[in-house]
């Protein structure tokens, strides 16, 4: 299984520029946060299909990063999916209500702009009875008007 918080020690690292800025960011010592992007690295290389990811720092030096990479990141909630994205840990398909902030402020692009994808809905979950009650009533008719009042839901 891999560890979530090595994740987040890499891309402190990525973010940082360097494992020294990323340690005292984090308020580790840089042994440990090496240690921990070496065992990400070991974790990664049991895996097949080696391949070499050229990561980008924010100052624009290559730094080369040997992973293997699994075929997909599997989520049953699209706040994970979008927290992985923007660690840039590859593609999404999300929501336009979710991700459209995020596009704006030029964090995660759109990639297939002309592409549409089947509508995808969002559904409440109440117990079956006879009488639904006003407070869920209302909350479904809140959900309802901002979807349709929502500026990225024109886009579907």
């Amino acid at each position: 299984m891999l560890n979530l918080q090595r994740l987040e020690i890499f891309v402190a690292v990525v973010s940082a520029g360097s494992f020294t800025r990323a340690a005292t960011s984090l308020g580790l010592a840089k042994a440990v946060v090496s240690f921990n992007v070496k065992q990400l690295e070991i974790a990664h290389s049991r895996l097949p299909l080696p391949m070499r990811w050229p990561v980008i720092t924010p100052g624009r030096d290559k730094i080369p990063f040997r992973v293997s990479s699994p075929a997909a990141i599997v989520a049953d909630s699209a706040s994970a999916l979008l927290a992985f994205a923007l660690a840039g840990a590859g593609v999404a398909l999300l929501p336009d209500w979710l991700v459209q902030p995020e596009i704006d402020a030029q964090r995660l692009c759109h990639l297939l702009p002309d592409h549409r994808f089947p509508p995808q809905g969002i559904f409440a979950l109440y117990p079956n009875t006879r009488h639904v009650p006003e407070k869920v009533r209302r909350f479904i008719d809140f959900l309802k008007k901002q979807m349709a009042e929502s500026p990225a839901q024109s886009k579907i």
